[in-house]
């Protein structure tokens, strides 16, 4: 779905494709291009929930069945960092290189 959406925003590929894609018709599209897909967040409120309950019984951290939650608030500027230092610039490098 999302290259049959690049298709249609940067090539000539008309837009009925993607009601094509609904239809009985097989329409083959490219499996959408790796650059550019990121996993922004993860989330793990299951988890979490589930080991806080789990930590509400021990009575120390010490304990060795304690487990901290996953927070990756704690940890967001060095993320940023790192997504604009080694991911987006590296994307707009080879989108410059595909360009030519």
């Amino acid at each position: 779905m999302v290259c049959a959406l690049v298709l249609t925003t940067r090539t000539n590929t008309p837009p009925n494709i993607i009601e094509e894609m609904f239809g009985p018709a097989k329409v083959c599209i490219p499996k959408a291009p790796a650059l550019g897909l990121l996993l922004e967040q993860p989330i793990f409120e299951s988890y979490n929930r589930k080991v806080s309950e789990s930590n509400a019984k021990i009575s120390s951290t010490d304990d060795p069945t304690y487990r901290p939650t996953i927070d990756f608030e704690l940890h967001r500027e060095a993320i940023n960092r790192f997504k604009d230092e080694q991911i987006y610039s590296r994307m707009r490098s080879q989108e410059d290189k595909d360009a030519m």
